[in-house]
């Protein structure tokens, strides 16, 4: 399995995207399973939430901007 971090870039067939650092306990991910479904996942698996469509994926971008807009993130 490839993982692909938005930080560093590898031209390999992804099927995981790591976006916040582990080692700051809260490392996590996007998983894509060989079904096709779409997870968010803690780094140490402890909760995952699937993402199920790709309006969904869209409202998740929308609800983060917005989060980063109203200051909730230093």
């Amino acid at each position: 399995m490839s993982t692909f971090d938005v930080r560093n870039t590898v031209d390999n067939e992804v099927t995981r995207i790591q976006f916040a650092d582990p080692t700051a306990g809260c490392g996590c991910s996007l998983v894509k399973d060989s079904e096709g479904d779409v997870t968010l996942v803690d780094y140490e698996d402890d909760w995952a939430s699937n993402i199920a469509t790709k309006q969904d994926a869209e409202n998740l971008i929308k609800a983060l901007q917005k989060a980063i807009e109203l200051g909730w993130f230093d």
